[in-house]
């Protein structure tokens, strides 16, 4: 993490597969990828009915009440910044 708490870096091991599921393109797993993560931190901060993990976020991730609040109207894309 940066000083500022603005960057985060993740290092992925390579060789990191998820198991078979009908999610995947032939149900065959496949290997984990940055986009992933990417995914995975986004959902994390969208509102639904379903995530009841914004906790771990809020308050903490620079941008994420931000972009919480907006995603209730669909107005996420410009609120988040990847690098990969």
């Amino acid at each position: 993490m940066s000083k500022d708490q603005t960057v985060y870096t993740f290092k992925l091991k390579q060789g990191i597969y998820f198991h078979s599921d009908p999610c995947f393109a032939d149900e065959a797993g496949r290997e984990m990828t940055a986009e992933d993560v990417k995914f995975c931190f986004t959902q994390l901060c969208t509102q639904s009915a379903t995530n009841q993990n914004f906790s771990l976020f809020k308050d903490i991730l620079k941008g994420a009440n931000q972009y919480f609040e907006a995603s209730a109207d669909g107005k996420t894309t410009s609120l988040l910044r990847w690098r990969n």
